[in-house]
């Protein structure tokens, strides 16, 4: 299967992250130019990056599925034990989907 929307998110933030280490991206300015998106998008994506290691290994294995706006809230947690704890609260309480209308 392909790799879902956080998996590829988290990876080009690994991608750009290296980039910049090497010296061949300036700075988040320079890696939004060269991708064609915007600098903020940018940072929210480097924001993944202080995601716990379990958090960010349960999403390149496939295993959570937040949304962009959950795992930008929960990257905003600098403690990485509230972090993994607002992850375990938030897999405990599955979503209710809506029933598709026939």
């Amino acid at each position: 299967p392909a790799p879902s929307w956080p998996e590829r998110t988290l990876a080009l933030a690994y991608k750009i992250a290296g980039l910049i280490d090497r010296g061949l991206l300036f700075d988040f300015s320079s890696a939004a130019r060269a991708l064609g998106i915007s600098q903020p998008r940018v940072t929210h994506l480097m924001g993944l990056l202080l995601l716990a290691p379990e958090v960010q290994a349960a999403i390149l294995f496939g295993e959570l599925t937040f949304g962009d706006k959950e795992l930008r809230a929960l990257a905003r947690i600098a403690d990485w034990e509230e972090q993994k704890a607002a992850v375990a609260a938030r897999t405990a309480t599955p979503r209710r989907r809506t029933p598709a209308r026939a």
